[in-house]
């Protein structure tokens, strides 16, 4: 049966991309991932009228931003 398919569509042959593209084509696809979701915080900073959302958003950029502080925020 495909055999018969093949015979009668003719697919044209596709070529498995590298690991190594693989590897970039998932990194670039993290990066506009991250990109979106820094976008959509930034909104959300934006259009809050609780002062305290917004104080612990800033206090969060500048704990990760101060080396000495050396904070592992990734559950914040």
């Amino acid at each position: 049966m495909l055999a018969e398919f093949a015979s009668r569509m003719r697919p044209s042959i596709t070529i498995p991309a590298s690991q190594h593209v693989r590897a970039l084509e998932g990194i670039v696809t993290r990066r506009r991932q991250l990109l979106e979701m820094q976008t959509m915080e930034r909104n959300r900073l934006g259009s809050t009228r609780d002062e305290s959302a917004r104080v612990s958003a800033e206090m969060l950029e500048l704990i990760r931003a101060d080396s000495e502080l050396k904070c592992d925020c990734a559950g914040w």
